[in-house]
């Protein structure tokens, strides 16, 4: 997975890119697979933003994960960096839980649809009470 740390108002430290890191995209790789993950983008934007009436640092961060068609946004602020990027990881933990669900529902669905379709012919079906002969008995 190819993932794409920003920063705004602030310098990156070493420290800050391992956190993000290990909070973020090793669980991700964790919930979607080592196959799925490698064609995917994470863009991951921290910052800093002091809003009118407001007290203290305010931290951003907000994360887009692409996997093909599909985008997952997630965006979370807290008072220190590590509470900003703690509820940005549970937020896009939901996200991608809630669109792996879908896919594996779909799939579900596809196949009941198919074994409904598939029929088999009447002589060839199991009959509960016994082989039916044609001999009579």
């Amino acid at each position: 997975m190819e993932t794409i740390l920003t920063a705004k108002n602030i310098s990156l430290t070493e420290a800050m890119k391992a956190y993000v890191e290990e909070k973020i995209s090793q669980r991700i790789q964790k919930i979607r697979g080592k196959r799925r993950v490698l064609e995917s983008v994470l863009a991951i934007d921290v910052g800093r933003d002091t809003r009118h009436h407001r007290k203290g640092i305010i931290w951003q961060a907000k994360a887009t994960l692409r996997e093909g068609k599909q985008v997952l946004y997630a965006e979370a602020s807290g008072e220190s960096f590590q509470e900003a990027v703690d509820f940005l990881a549970e937020e896009l933990m939901r996200e991608v839980k809630k669109s792996k669900e879908k896919e594996n529902a779909q799939e579900r669905r596809g196949a009941r649809r198919a074994k409904k379709n598939a029929t088999i012919a009447k002589a060839a079906r199991f009959y509960r009470k016994g082989r039916i002969r044609e001999e009579g008995i």
